[in-house]
């Protein structure tokens, strides 16, 4: 014969516990983290054109577009057109 008590106790025991919320982590972000950890891109007004949201350095890919979309506007490939290495692929496939 089980007692309230027993009841009380397997009760408690299935109860879940509220994990806790733990606060998300901010960075602040330089110019100079963007050398080392490379730009974070979003698009401009302009099609074709990207802005780095940290340094603020506005942007290009040259195999999207051949000619500039802004006069200030630096070449960088995105992932699509980016350059492969040959001696990289070599030291890959060794």
């Amino acid at each position: 014969m089980s007692s309230l008590r027993d009841e009380e106790i397997l009760i408690q025991q299935t109860k879940k516990t509220p994990t806790p919320h733990l606060p998300y982590m901010t960075v602040d972000l330089s110019a100079q983290d963007c050398q080392f950890y490379g730009h974070s891109w979003q698009a401009a007004g302009t099609v074709g054109a990207k802005y780095c949201i940290i340094c603020g350095i506005t942007g290009y890919c040259p195999g999207c577009i051949a000619i500039p979309p802004i006069n200030t506007a630096h070449p960088f490939y995105c992932t699509k057109h980016t350059p492969r290495h040959e001696s990289f692929e070599e030291e890959v496939q060794l």
